[in-house]
């Protein structure tokens, strides 16, 4: 279930409104083209009846299907987080539960200074000995 939207149908939307995605486009890069009024590609046959200012854009998709499938997502979502103490409390937990003894209580970082300083080290030490041949053949 998507929280916020459909957003397994926005490609096939943005197709039925009259848009092409460019060969080999990936859907992010389709969607942000479509933002965009230089970058989109209008489908043959649709010229005149593709939507072209935020409003239009607007307008139609207040129409579509897709704006009553997210709204009633919204509508679910809201139903079963929006109010809910018990949820709230139980996030919450959850970060304390989360945090390390060693960070401060009031820090947003879940573990501290010495902590993150130590992974980042022996991080850095896997990377170097996972590569020792190119390491090797650096140094010579």
């Amino acid at each position: 279930m998507a929280y916020f939207g459909p957003m397994n149908l926005a490609r096939q939307y943005f197709i039925d409104l009259g848009f092409e995605p460019a060969n080999r486009q990936t859907t992010p890069d389709f969607l942000v083209a479509v933002t965009n009024p230089d970058a989109r590609t209008v489908r043959a046959g649709f010229e005149n009846r593709a939507p072209r200012t935020a409003d239009d854009f607007a307008r139609r998709y207040l129409e579509s299907d897709v704006a009553t499938i997210n709204e009633q997502d919204m509508e679910s979502y809201r139903k079963d987080f929006i109010g809910k103490g018990d949820l709230a409390e139980s996030y919450s937990r959850q970060v304390q539960d989360e945090h390390a003894n060693t960070a401060r209580k009031g820090s947003s970082y879940i573990v501290s200074i010495p902590m993150q300083t130590r992974a980042l080290i022996a991080r850095r030490f896997q990377i170097l000995k996972g590569s020792m041949a190119a390491q090797a053949a650096q140094v010579l």
